[in-house]
């Protein structure tokens, strides 16, 4: 507990895993522009506003629950409690996230991104006691960006993600706890096991009709108990209680053999030409990740629906395509998108959703080749694709559009009533300050 950063070579051979954890990362990121909310309880709405999402602590101390009523049910509590609403930034979430995991690899060597708030770190060779460090990773953290970070220290991933929930609810803690300087089971002995790391419903209802309802109960069944019931997963999961690693860092995660790219409509929409510019504003966000994993795709598949909670005509169906070659230049992804939503289309509906998805991936460097169509990754294709890749991502997000996304006022777009400006993105969004 103590704060000291005075050097103890003893810890420099002591190898630990953290799990840095961004508390409350959708609301916390709204506040960072918003000092004024600083005090008041903050909510994020889903895509088209329809559940919460998020909720910062105070929030939640109300009685507000993260995807449980649409939003509507709840809005009277929540103007009551003179609450603060968003609808998701996720642009804004995920340029504030790329910064604060940038920044960890300034204090450790090895990180796995493991999701856009949370980020496992190494813990070697350094020449205090890691708590310590980890107090001032976190210090660095809201100092450089506002935002309110949870560090959970242990011997393995899964005590150190523990550790991260012991940290982010005992106050005492100060948002750092190392399990591994602490009676560990006495801790694993409170710690539920559906809450344990890789635990999910179905085990642990099953380890519960067992008697086996704690984290140190898990921790000592015999080795043949977990393989027979959990898997060699569920194995390796009791070895990483037992303080025996088992889960190493990811620093590459493998690339996905699917890329799908969907989202509810913020309006019903009955016009081919609106469906086809969100079948190619989706297509080319997926392109973008299948560039990103050096990836490329056999089959573009389409799907269409219209929405199943309304009385009126229902319609709904799926086509896909295969390529001659695969590619994963987006010009050719789209083209063939929109001949596959031609085949399925229908009017006199109102559609509530299209999406695309990318199958039948192969890495770039494995790509066939064929004499009478023009391979990707041909040169100057590659260089066109890498450079709009470039330009949205360093300037900003979307700045070089494809002409089948459109250029009006697209109806399909989500609607986002509360969405708070894309302060770090956009330069017309910019924060302004005026000098009075």
């Amino acid at each position: 507990m103590g704060s000291s950063d005075q050097c103890d070579t003893s810890y420099t051979r002591r190898k630990s895993y953290a799990l840095l954890d961004c508390d409350s990362f959708y609301a916390s990121c709204e506040k960072v522009f918003r000092p004024d909310l600083v005090d008041r309880p903050v909510v994020v709405l889903s895509n088209n506003d329809g559940f919460i999402i998020a909720a910062c602590r105070k929030a939640k101390a109300l009685g507000i629950k993260v995807i449980s009523d649409p939003y509507f049910k709840v809005e009277p509590f929540v103007k009551k409690h003179n609450m603060a609403v968003f609808s998701a930034n996720f642009e804004l979430y995920g340029d504030m996230s790329r910064r604060v995991m940038g920044s960890l690899r300034d204090f450790v060597k090895d990180v796995e991104v493991y999701s856009i708030d949370e980020a496992f770190m190494i813990l070697e060779g350094i020449n205090m006691r890691h708590a310590n460090y980890c107090r001032f990773i976190r210090k660095k953290i809201a100092q450089w960006y506002k935002l309110p970070v949870s560090v959970g220290i242990g011997p393995t991933k899964t005590l150190a993600k523990i550790a991260n929930r012991i940290a982010k609810k005992t106050p005492e803690f100060e948002g750092v706890f190392d399990i591994g300087e602490q009676d560990i089971d006495a801790f694993l002995e409170r710690f539920p096991v559906e809450d344990i790391w890789g635990v999910g419903p179905a085990y642990s209802k099953f380890l519960q009709s067992k008697g086996i309802t704690n984290s140190l109960q898990l921790k000592n069944v015999s080795d043949d108990f977990a393989r027979q019931h959990m898997t060699v997963v569920g194995l390796r999961t009791v070895k990483e209680l037992q303080g025996i690693p088992c889960f190493e860092l990811d620093q590459s995660p493998p690339p996905q053999k699917n890329i799908t790219r969907s989202r509810s409509f913020g309006f019903l929409v009955e016009t081919h030409k609106a469906l086809a510019e969100a079948t190619a504003a989706y297509m080319a966000r997926a392109c973008e990740k299948l560039r990103e994993q050096r990836s490329v795709a056999w089959v573009v598949s389409v799907f269409i629906s219209t929405h199943p909670h309304k009385e009126e005509p229902q319609y709904s169906n799926f086509a896909y395509t295969r390529l001659p070659l695969p590619t994963a230049d987006t010009s050719t992804l789209i083209r063939a998108a929109l001949k596959v939503l031609k085949r399925i289309y229908k009017p006199g509906y109102r559609y509530l959703r299209c999406g695309v998805i990318l199958s039948d991936l192969i890495s770039e460097a494995d790509a066939p080749r064929n004499l009478f169509v023009t391979p990707y990754p041909d040169s100057r294709t590659k260089d066109l694709m890498n450079t709009i890749d470039v330009l949205n991502k360093n300037m900003q997000p979307g700045i070089i559009k494809f002409g089948s996304v459109g250029l009006e006022g697209k109806p399909w777009r989500m609607r986002q009533a509360h969405r708070s400006p894309r302060y770090t993105t956009r330069f017309e969004e910019i924060p302004k300050a005026k000098a009075e």
